[in-house]
């Protein structure tokens, strides 16, 4: 702090500039006129000296409890920073346990449509066997039918033939 922006230290210089001492009367100054001047000076620094303390004291006291509130809310942020990352590591406990129960799902739901689709595959297979054999039954079936028609058709010419000679 400037000691010029103390306006009690402006006073004092006043009071100095302004300052008489009585005289003695073989010259000088009267020794207990100035001692009572230098009396009153040091009362008026004392003032400002126990002023200034007491602002100072009031300063540290305002300081001490500026610093216990700065301490006291540290204190709640960082607890509060910890409740959160405890929030956070159940939050991620539980997604995890949920993303590995929907995982198992998906893979035995995968399981279940891979065998539906073997069976599909078996049953497919097994009715492209019985659909070829029916065919070959069919195709063996209609070659003995085009032959009887063939052998049917050519007794069938053979009586026009001889029908027609007679």
């Amino acid at each position: 702090m400037d000691l010029e922006q103390i306006p009690e230290i402006a006073d004092i210089a006043r009071y100095i500039e302004n300052m008489e001492f009585r005289k003695k009367a073989f010259g000088g100054i009267d020794e207990e006129s100035a001692m009572e001047q230098i009396s009153a000076i040091s009362q008026m620094y004392e003032r400002i000296i126990r002023n200034l303390t007491e602002e100072r004291e009031h300063i540290n006291v305002n300081a001490r409890e500026i610093q216990n509130e700065y301490q006291k809310k540290s204190e709640e942020i960082i607890d509060s920073m910890s409740q959160i990352n405890e929030y956070k590591e159940h939050v991620l406990k539980k997604a995890e346990e949920e993303a590995a129960g929907i995982v198992e799902d998906a893979r035995r739901r995968a399981e279940e449509i891979e065998e539906q689709i073997r069976q599909l595959e078996g049953a497919y297979l097994q009715k492209k066997k019985e659909y070829g054999k029916k065919t070959e039954e069919l195709k063996k079936q209609g070659e003995a039918f085009c032959a009887e028609a063939k052998s049917i058709l050519a007794q069938i010419e053979n009586l026009n033939h001889g029908t027609a000679e007679e």
